[in-house]
């Protein structure tokens, strides 16, 4: 199936999440429970595969929507570690209008250096009294960085990228 202009990518999976096969998407846009029987994912070929939709659940912290989801024939963690970083689509009118101006979740975003050199996905965002949070995959592991001017650069929705400086304290 293939035909851009009927889809609208709704999100990023960051993360297999559990044993039996789910995901974790980071949402552009919320959705309601109807709109998710069925989800797209573009393979390198260009096509939008169907992905039946056997259980979600859309959490919300502050303003940022995760999703969390099981897919028919995707049974185990190893087949979901396989979709981690698709795009995830929806049929372009399952998207409400006023859910497009939604403020774009940092999870799914990638991490770049000042140097444009690739650090990790934000696979998390947490807010604290003190200044939000975001949690990194990296491949040395989980890395939790303050979301101040201190590291964070610029953040590029357009682009799903966020740039940091002063990463190397993290590599110590």
């Amino acid at each position: 199936m293939r035909a851009d202009n009927s889809f609208i990518n709704i999100g990023k999976i960051v993360k297999a999440h559990g044993t039996k096969g789910e995901v974790v998407v980071a949402l552009e846009h919320p959705i309601a429970e109807s709109e998710y029987e069925t989800l797209f994912i573009k393979n390198f070929a260009g096509d939008f595969l169907p992905y039946k939709v056997e259980d979600a659940v859309v959490r919300q912290k502050s303003s940022r929507y995760s999703f969390f989801v099981k897919f028919a024939r995707i049974d185990s963690r190893t087949d979901s570690e396989e979709l981690v970083g698709s795009e995830v689509y929806l049929f372009e009118e399952a998207v409400d209008e006023t859910e497009k101006q939604t403020e774009p979740s940092l999870i799914g975003c990638d991490v770049f250096d000042e140097h444009d050199i690739f650090f990790g996905t934000i696979v998390d965002e947490m807010h604290t009294q003190a200044h939000p949070l975001i949690e990194i995959s990296h491949n040395d592991g989980i890395f939790l960085l303050p979301f101040i001017d201190e590291y964070i650069v610029d953040h590029l929705p357009g682009e799903n990228k966020v740039i940091a400086k002063n990463l190397d304290r993290f590599m110590e």
